[in-house]
């Protein structure tokens, strides 16, 4: 796991306890530390990111018109 994942899973803790102005100020020390932008960050500091492998979606399948 790389350091940027470790911070925001640290700061994701915090920032569910915190009221209203220490949400505002971890979000700007991470959009400071690592990069990208506020609604970013609230997305990932709200859902943390589940474990596992992803579930992919199957291509669906095309049937071609019956030849009459």
């Amino acid at each position: 796991m790389n350091a940027r994942k470790r911070y925001l899973e640290e700061v994701g803790k915090e920032y569910q306890r915190a009221g209203e102005t220490g949400r505002g100020w971890l979000l700007d020390e991470a959009e400071r530390r690592t990069g990208p932008n506020r609604k970013y960050l609230i997305r990932v500091l709200n859902h943390p990111v589940r474990p596992g492998p992803r579930k992919r979606r199957k291509r669906a399948a095309q049937y071609e018109a019956a030849a009459a």
